[in-house]
């Protein structure tokens, strides 16, 4: 990447803001942006008593309910996130697209990923035990410019279980260009 083109994109996001639209959320909508090696797994009951707990602490914008569903320190790329921060910044992180997005998705929606994925598409320094399932949820936008998709932006949450359940763990946004 040459040098000030993340500013530049960071401008371009600034100036097209009004010019997002967002695409579906399902899996098939964002594969081609993450390049996936989905696995088959069994979805165990665990994730989905989680899905529901965590859709209804964001119905209910309950933040103390969030903190018990996340891991902390959460991790996105170059940051930790402390709990304190976590809440302090807890709009910003949970838009009302994205909250949106998640209310609407069956646990299903959740795609399984390897450890390996795992490692390959985050900065994690989380220790994932071996065979524990991780999923992950994705929703994008397309910014368009004459009226063509240009860039997509995207949010991605990875849950792990560890030992207080399944748990919000690495959150990742991202923009590429189509």
């Amino acid at each position: 990447m040459r040098k000030g083109s993340s500013a530049s994109v960071v401008l371009l996001i600034v100036l097209l803001s009004g010019c997002l639209e967002k695409t579906k959320s399902d899996s098939t909508t964002l594969k081609g942006i993450l390049a996936p090696k989905s696995v088959t797994c069994e979805y165990p009951i665990t994730i989905s008593k989680f899905w529901h707990e965590f859709q209804q602490a964001l119905l209910n914008h309950d933040k103390s309910q969030m903190t018990t569903l996340t891991r902390f320190p959460l991790e996105m790329v170059n940051k930790h996130y402390s709990q304190e921060k976590f809440l302090s910044d807890f709009d910003n992180l949970f838009t009302n697209d994205l909250i949106e997005d998640v209310l609407t998705a069956e646990y299903t929606d959740l795609e399984c990923i390897t450890e390996k994925d795992f490692k390959e598409n985050t900065y994690n320094t989380i220790p994932v035990p071996n065979y524990t399932p991780i999923f992950r949820f994705t929703m994008g936008w397309d910014l368009i410019i004459n009226k063509k998709p240009k860039w997509r932006a995207y949010k991605v949450l990875y849950f792990i279980e560890g030992t207080q359940g399944y748990q919000l763990c690495y959150y990742q946004t991202s923009i590429g260009e189509i």
